[in-house]
């Protein structure tokens, strides 16, 4: 599993983290992430990807429901699409 580059230590990377962990910590049977992705620059996709996979890993399930498919392939194991 990778860790966070450096310039996830401080302002809002920092407190988005420090979220997730909340959650994870938690230790919830799911998490529900809804447009996970909207409004994140690169660096905030990276670490969105690197708490579910994390979650994951964890036995916790996370059900994704988002409109960014080209972002959800990088996390998701199984996908439905609702038409």
């Amino acid at each position: 599993m990778t860790y966070f580059p450096d310039e996830t230590l401080n302002g809002k990377y920092l407190e988005m983290s420090i979220g997730y962990y909340r959650y994870i910590i938690m230790n919830p049977y799911l998490i529900i992430c809804i447009n996970p992705y909207r409004y994140a620059d690169s660096l905030m996709c990276r670490i969105i990807a690197f708490f579910i996979k994390y979650a994951a890993s964890k036995g916790i399930a996370v059900l994704i429901i988002s409109g960014e498919y080209k972002e959800m392939l990088q996390v998701c194991d199984q996908i439905v699409e609702l038409k």
